[in-house]
C-alpha cells in the first residue's frame, strides 16, 4: 500500500526532499512547455581600448563576440553600442564614417555617420554613442562569432571607437539567444 499525500497531490507540487539534487543536474534540456520569446542565453562583451581606420574597407573593431545557440530554431538578438568619434581634415567634404554588424562575414546591420564640414582646412572630430541592433535568424547550433567593423568614408578621414577626450569610453556588443 502507499500513501497518497492529499495535499501536495491536489496542488501538483513534489515534497521536498523527494526529488535528489544529482537528478536536477541531469537536465540536458529544456521542458517542452517553455514558450518562444524567452531569453536563454546571454552573452557580452566590452572594449575599452581604441581603434582606428582610415582604410575605407570595412576592418574589425575588436567588439566581437561568440555564441552557440541551443537550437536552430532560435533567434539571435544583437545589440551593439559604439563609443565612435570620426575626424577629417578636409575642405569642403563631408566626413563620412561607416560602421557594420556582421555574423561571421555576413552583413546584417550598417550606417554611416556624416558631419559636413564647412570650415576651410580644419580638423573636426565629433564624438557620441551609435547603437546597432538585428534580429538574426542564424539556423544553426554552431558556434556563431558577431562583430563590428568600420571603415572611413575617404581620403584624410579618420573613424574611431573609444577615443576622445572627455571620458574613457566603453564600446561594447551583447548577444541573446530568443527561443524560436
Amino acid at each position: 500500500l502507499s500513501k497518497i499525500d492529499a495535499a501536495n497531490f491536489l496542488t501538483g507540487t513534489i515534497p521536498q526532499g523527494n526529488v535528489a539534487n544529482a537528478s536536477l543536474g541531469a537536465v540536458t534540456a529544456l521542458p517542452g512547455a517553455i514558450t518562444t520569446g524567452k531569453v536563454l542565453q546571454v552573452v557580452t562583451f566590452e572594449k575599452s581600448s581604441n581603434a582606428s581606420t582610415t582604410n575605407t574597407s570595412y576592418t574589425d573593431t575588436g567588439l566581437t563576440v561568440d555564441i552557440t545557440p541551443s537550437s536552430t530554431s532560435s533567434k539571435i538578438f544583437v545589440i551593439a553600442n559604439l563609443c565612435s568619434a570620426r575626424s577629417g581634415s578636409t575642405s569642403q567634404q563631408a566626413c563620412n564614417s561607416f560602421y557594420n554588424l556582421v555574423r561571421g562575414s555576413t552583413e546584417l546591420t550598417a550606417t554611416r555617420l556624416n558631419y559636413y564640414d564647412a570650415e576651410d582646412n580644419t580638423n573636426r572630430e565629433i564624438d557620441g554613442v551609435l547603437t546597432l541592433t538585428n534580429l538574426d535568424e542564424p539556423n544553426t547550433t554552431s558556434a556563431t562569432t558577431y562583430k563590428c567593423q568600420m571603415k572611413a568614408g575617404g581620403a584624410n578621414i579618420t573613424t574611431q571607437i573609444n577615443q576622445t577626450t572627455s571620458n574613457t569610453p566603453n564600446s561594447s556588443i551583447t548577444v541573446m539567444e530568443i527561443a524560436g
